[in-house]
């Protein structure tokens, strides 16, 4: 049953689960069906909702149970049923229990490739701000005091690298906003 539970829990996010069962949302609250609340007191997350006023927690399985009023088997049924997913809720042979390892490898895989993703996308962030902070302050450091004066190479170097710079750190920026959602823009605040 447990490989069920973590099936339905990985097809099934909360808030749809409560919406499929006429639940309103309202900027992640609802009012608390465990206690029938009349204030929108109930945290809606991903795989659970809590409330804040009778401290209960519950899953979609537990939510199910006690919103039904029914039992475990009952529930997982239910939602089976309810959202069409197919899933054997009779003894689990070996080939579910194979295509459920499967699934998890896959989901693992793909977690991780997102996180190796992430973390090259950061670090080019980060090599970009370095560049661009490199060349902004040896430019106001390393610029000559008069005309005669000459002029430094690593001054010319970041003269010539600097629009480079700023261009390499708005795409590398840009690639972030596309990973975060948000934007933290470098540039601006110097």
């Amino acid at each position: 049953m447990n490989i069920i539970r973590d099936e339905i829990k990985s097809r099934i996010k909360m808030p749809e689960l409560l919406r499929h069962y006429g639940i309103d949302i309202v900027r992640g609250r609802i009012k608390c069906p465990l206690h029938n609340g009349t204030d929108r007191n109930c945290g809606v997350m991903p795989d659970y909702i809590h409330c804040f006023v009778c401290g209960e927690s519950a899953d979609q399985i537990s939510f199910v149970m006690k919103h039904f009023n029914i039992t475990y088997n009952e529930a997982i049924s239910k939602i089976n049923d309810d959202f069409c997913l197919g899933l054997s809720t009779d003894k689990v042979d070996r080939r579910q229990l194979i295509e459920y390892s499967r699934r998890q490898f896959e989901r693992e895989k793909e977690r991780k490739a997102e996180e190796r993703k992430r973390q090259r996308v950061f670090e080019k962030y980060l090599d970009a701000v370095s560049l661009y902070l490199f060349c902004d302050r040896i430019i106001k450091c390393s610029k000559p005091k008069n005309e005669s004066e000459e002029l430094n190479n690593v001054f010319v170097y970041a003269l010539h690298n600097y629009e480079r710079a700023k261009y390499e750190l708005e795409i590398a920026e840009s690639e972030v906003i596309k990973i975060n959602g948000k934007s933290k823009c470098f540039i601006n605040e110097c």
